[in-house]
């Protein structure tokens, strides 16, 4: 049988009130958390980690503020929303939104962390776009990874959680601009998993697909050609998907749906208590597991 690889890319640098463990000790838990949902043994030398954490951002460079990241960012997902629906759906999650920010300034400790998670989400958001070398540089940790299972003659699945839905999808990207067939076969994915991702938005999809011969970029750009099958799984009401949810009408092949969207209830962390945005609850899932599975036994 074709030797497989599942490449995990984790998404805040500093998710709330704890960073993320070293490396080994992530790559550990994430594979945990997806054993729940499979229905198939995985060795665990299958597994591998694109681990940016340890990034660190220049000195001298001076970080906006979040409330200007915030504003700032919505400001461009409206004036980007140029067809109807997108805009009635950006309208929904601002009010969404609203609603749970004055929730969250009535529960005193559930607020502040909620805040920081976003704060910390939108950091990263300005890091990887507007940092120079930041961009080559965390993208190239999971193409690493990638190149890695190329020369072994691997299949590869890559599970994304958060930011690192941004991160993988630029990595593809990039590959997909070879334009040798045999390079865009080498490097294809069997299976792309975005867990919580923020793909939805706009903004995220113009930065993505900025060059120099299109500076201004796509907004709804195209179906990654190197990848065979996509699932994106949400929670209800997790923090970073209220805005738009759902992808397969971001990203279409030919006019063609080829995504699947998933929405799970009652996402959690380890100790079992509600989360919306965690990794944990997204990996431990029954669709992700089951995709996974399908994935490594085909």
């Amino acid at each position: 049988m074709t030797k497989k690889r599942i490449i995990f890319i984790h998404g805040l640098r500093g998710p709330g009130a704890a960073p993320l463990p070293p490396k080994n000790q992530c790559l550990r838990q994430w594979r945990d958390a997806l054993r729940k949902g499979l229905w198939v043994d995985i060795p665990d030398d299958a597994f591998q980690m694109a681990y940016w954490a340890n990034y660190k951002t220049p000195a001298g460079v001076k970080e906006p503020g979040a409330t200007r990241l915030r504003w700032g960012l919505r400001f461009r997902e409206v004036r980007s929303a140029y067809r109807p629906d997108k805009l009635l759906r950006w309208t929904r999650g601002l009010i969404v939104q609203f609603l749970f920010d004055l929730y969250c300034r009535f529960v005193r400790r559930v607020g502040p962390l909620l805040c920081r998670i976003e704060e910390e989400w939108l950091k990263d958001y300005w890091v990887y776009f507007n940092v120079q070398g930041a961009r080559e540089h965390i993208r190239g940790v999971l193409e690493k990874e990638l190149d890695s299972a190329a020369q072994e003659g691997e299949r590869v699945a890559v599970v994304a959680h958060s930011m690192g839905t941004v991160i993988a999808l630029d990595a593809l990207y990039h590959r997909g601009a070879q334009k040798d067939t045999a390079s865009q076969t080498k490097y294809g994915v069997g299976l792309f998993v975005t867990m919580g991702s923020p793909l939805g938005l706009t903004p995220f999809q113009i930065d993505l697909t900025k060059s120099p011969a299109n500076p201004k970029g796509y907004a709804h750009p195209p179906f990654p050609g190197n990848v065979h099958h996509w699932l994106n799984v949400f929670d209800g009401v997790d923090r970073a998907t209220l805005l738009d949810r759902r992808l397969g009408n971001d990203f279409r092949d030919n006019n063609m749906d080829r995504i699947v969207d998933r929405m799970i209830r009652a996402n959690v962390s380890p100790d079992g208590k509600r989360d919306p945005h965690h990794w944990y609850g997204y990996l431990s899932c029954e669709e992700v597991g089951d995709a996974v599975s399908k994935f490594w036994v085909a």
